[in-house]
């Protein structure tokens, strides 16, 4: 207390508990796409089980509604999370996934860059599973950082005068 007093410890058992049964939800996202660190950042509204995440079912699209026909989504396959439990979930993407959401013109600005998360994605601490968010009602992006980075020619991969033909290898899209 004020006083300098201490507290008597005291166990007391609760009366009544009331267990967790609802089903977390992505809140917001954001994305980073500069060279070495390319990463999807996922909050939900509560902390989740990183263990349970299944990157398979996080889905990336270049508008908000899944049903338009400029609308394109690629899902992750071999991305791997970083994180520890908790209400963010750190998401590092692979050169393979990079490449093709640049080709697809995915999340290469904040316009671009929606987020879709199937059923069974990641579970909260008592293995309650996410609520998804469907393609038709994707969740836009808080923040795109871009990648920046020039493209830079690796290797020179044919070159016939004859059929006057120049086949050239990049580093990215």
């Amino acid at each position: 207390d004020m006083a300098g007093v201490d507290i008597d410890a005291v166990t007391q058992q609760a009366e009544f508990v009331s267990e967790d049964t609802s089903n977390p939800s992505v809140d917001s996202f954001s994305v980073v796409m500069t060279t070495d660190f390319e990463a999807v950042t996922i909050t939900f509204d509560e902390t989740v089980d990183v263990s349970t995440l299944d990157v398979t079912k996080i889905g990336l699209q270049s508008t908000s509604n899944g049903t338009e026909d400029t609308n394109v989504v690629l899902y992750l396959s071999v991305a791997s999370s970083v994180s520890t439990d908790s209400t963010n979930v750190v998401v590092e993407l692979e050169k393979v996934e990079v490449d093709e959401l640049k080709r697809l013109g995915i999340c290469v600005s904040n316009a671009t860059c929606f987020i879709t998360v199937l059923a069974n994605v990641i579970q909260d601490m008592n293995s309650n599973p996410c609520e998804p968010l469907v393609t038709s009602n994707s969740l836009l992006a808080d923040f795109v950082r871009p990648d920046t980075t020039p493209p830079v020619l690796e290797d020179v991969l044919l070159f016939d005068f004859d059929l006057q033909i120049v086949s050239l290898s990049f580093s990215e899209p």
